[in-house]
């Protein structure tokens, strides 16, 4: 359950509803029982990436018509190696005849990479719900005027984690129940898949889109202690298409109308947090999550 008090949510009885790693960015990850939470976040989450040959960017669903087939592509680890489980069920690990297969299947040549190098940027193509993300940083920031849909930005990884980590912002990312049962109010897919969170937590009856009231505080979860840093402001990527799941448009549009949360420069279209790791340790499904 779930109170406020001074206009921050306190969660009595939270507890880990969910885990999830992805090996691979960009690539569906797996479930599992148990993380261990380091200073780069979940042990074997976002370990490798691939990057493109020709333009040196990391390779990114963000750009959906380059990269729209590793949704489709599931990673994990199987006895300490990443086995990928391609669209034609044929599988690869991340060796050259990994990079081959995968090269063949984006129609691009790449490689795989464990940090990401000095200056390593993606593309993000802006999406078609209007005004989602907000209008002073889509134009001093990304240098994107008049009508923004389509348009391709070009951002740095890693905005809140340690040098050469393969995270789009930070080390950790917390989605709320109370917040995807909001979202299914709102016409919003809430398969967790879409958005790609380490940590699902079950907060009950809490408020709706409870995460907002997390930015800047410390969470236990666990063993682990973990310090919001953002909001998770949302893009294009819970819309796609992947293995399981179609396109799903109006889930953007949902959060668009019914969650924007002020941070920076403007209001953004946000479910979930961004969270640093202050104090490493073991999580595993069915611990407590206590909002300090």
């Amino acid at each position: 359950m779930c109170h406020r008090r001074y206009g921050v949510a306190v969660i009595d009885t939270a507890t880990v509803d969910a885990l999830y790693r992805f090996p691979v960015k960009s690539m569906q990850g797996e479930t599992v029982d148990r993380v261990e939470v380091g200073e780069r976040g979940v042990v074997g989450d976002r370990t490798f990436s691939l990057v493109d040959v020709e333009t040196a960017q990391i390779a990114s669903c963000h750009h959906p018509d380059k990269w729209g087939q590793l949704l489709h592509c599931r990673a994990s680890w199987e006895k300490d190696r990443v086995v990928i489980s391609l669209p034609d069920d044929g599988t690869v690990t991340t060796d050259r005849d990994g990079e081959q297969r995968l090269s063949q299947l984006c129609g691009r040549e790449v490689r795989f990479v464990r940090e990401a190098p000095e200056g390593a940027t993606y593309e993000l193509v802006m999406a078609d719900v209007p005004e989602h993300w907000p209008a002073p940083f889509v134009e001093r920031s990304l240098g994107i005027t008049g009508p923004a849909a389509g348009r391709v930005a070009k951002l740095g990884v890693a905005v809140a984690a340690p040098p050469g980590s393969l995270v789009d912002v930070s080390p950790v990312h917390l989605v709320a129940t109370s917040s995807l049962a909001a979202l299914a109010a709102g016409g919003g897919d809430t398969d967790v898949r879409r958005f790609r969170a380490n940590v699902v937590v079950d907060t009950g009856t809490a408020a709706e889109f409870v995460e907002a009231d997390w930015n800047a505080r410390q969470i236990t979860v666990g063993g682990a202690t973990l310090t919001v840093v953002m909001p998770t402001m949302r893009c294009l990527v819970p819309t796609l298409a992947q293995r399981g799941l179609e396109r799903h448009r109006d889930t953007l549009v949902a959060l668009t109308r019914d969650n924007r949360v002020e941070f920076g420069p403007g209001r953004w279209a946000s479910l979930g947090s961004y969270a640093s790791v202050s104090t490493p340790g073991v999580v595993e499904v069915g611990d407590p999550v206590r909002v300090l």
